[in-house]
């Protein structure tokens, strides 16, 4: 067994399209910050120390960790309609070359999480448990030398129907993190409570239903498109 890790600044972003898509509804693509508020592990029984950042998944010492990361889209205006998600991988434990993770939605209500779960509490295995169950929002596979490096992957249409869900509901999002490949002392890591920071981890790509003069061309030319597809129409001769 061995950890492969480096010590800087963990790097998460999680990368939105937004807005109405099509001929008429083209918008102009905007910058923002999506600010990540929380992350951590639930052990398999219940167990989750009060504050902790460590967001370790996988299997040690017998027991089998799952973690989690809440972002808040509060500050995103417009409709999500798809997303990426890019995380730096800070550790992966054991002699595997690759473990295989799942991405899961989560019903918990994240205000919770980081309250204290003493092992074998009703409240922490009923949100290990959520964890990993339901719909599964991405699978990926990371290699053993993909420490350091970002992981960038697409989320599912659910996943963007659930972000919406959140943004125009109590403004938090939550993912659970599970290793389904891990046998022994195996597992990925996004990072330690000491590299935690809040401000910077996550930023995102949203495209507005705000019209630029570019777009303005681009419907002028659509609706001259079909204005020519009309004549063409109302011009056939029927025998």
């Amino acid at each position: 067994m061995y950890e492969r890790s480096l010590r800087f600044r963990r790097f998460a972003r999680l990368t939105l399209l937004a807005g109405l898509l099509g001929c008429f509804f083209a918008g102009s693509a905007q910058a923002a910050t999506i600010q990540i508020v929380d992350r951590g592990w639930f052990r398999d029984d219940g167990q989750h120390i009060a504050g902790s950042q460590n967001a370790f998944f996988g299997r040690w010492s017998g027991r089998n960790y799952r973690s989690f990361m809440v972002f808040d889209l509060s500050t995103v205006t417009d409709p999500i309609s798809a997303a990426t998600l890019e995380l730096e991988l800070e550790s992966f434990w054991g002699n595997n070359a690759s473990e295989t993770f799942d991405v899961f939605d989560v019903s918990s209500d994240p205000a919770t999480f980081q309250n204290a779960h003493a092992p074998g509490s009703a409240s922490g295995n009923a949100i290990y448990a959520d964890l990993g169950t339901g719909a599964v929002y991405a699978t990926v596979t990371a290699l053993s030398g993909d420490v350091g490096t970002v992981l960038s992957f697409a989320l599912s249409a659910q996943a963007a129907a659930d972000m919406e869900a959140a943004r125009t509901g109590s403004g938090l999002f939550a993912m659970g993190f599970v290793v389904t490949t891990a046998t022994g002392n195996q597992g990925l890591r996004w990072g330690t409570d000491a590299d935690f920071d809040a401000g910077t981890v996550l930023t995102s790509q949203v495209v507005t239903s705000t019209p630029e003069p570019a777009t303005a061309v681009m419907v002028g030319g659509c609706l001259a498109f079909l204005a020519w597809l009309a004549s063409r129409q109302s011009g056939l001769v029927v025998a």
